[in-house]
């Protein structure tokens, strides 16, 4: 990354994904976990998306506008809500909650962990304010 650049930060984790794993198995857990980075891996034009445990995952953007992370999000929001995940026992639908934050980089040094907690800071008032919902943290 340059300088003069800035990176977006979308996390996102799945709603009541203990109750698939309780209800229907840790393998239609593992199913349904698989199924949703296909997705947002073929939802991205670019960037790097991995799963950073349990059932919360990551997507960075490098040089991308706040508005063009929030935009990202929503379609693989709305993409996952009208997913049907074929499994074993039939299919399972879900939705996630996702929390975008983003800084540009003004200096030589990048605090990543600030980019993940206001990110994750994000995630949790759309956990709180409903689920299947997007939220910013908003540009810093």
């Amino acid at each position: 990354l340059q300088k003069s650049g800035s990176l977006a930060l979308i996390l996102f984790d799945i709603d009541n994904f203990k109750e698939i794993n309780d209800t229907l198995g840790h393998r239609a857990g593992d199913i349904v976990l698989k199924s949703l980075a296909d997705r947002c891996s073929s939802l991205k034009e670019d960037g790097m998306i991995g799963r950073l445990g349990g059932d919360e995952f990551a997507l960075g953007l490098p040089g991308a506008s706040a508005e063009r992370a929030v935009e990202l999000a929503e379609r693989i929001r709305i993409s996952i809500e009208q997913m049907s995940i074929p499994l074993p026992s039939g299919t399972v639908n879900t939705t996630v909650s996702i929390g975008v934050s983003q800084t540009r980089l003004l200096t030589d040094q990048l605090d990543i962990e600030e980019l993940f907690a206001s990110a994750d800071r994000a995630m949790y008032r759309a956990k709180t304010s409903g689920r299947n919902r997007t939220a910013s943290a908003g540009t810093s």
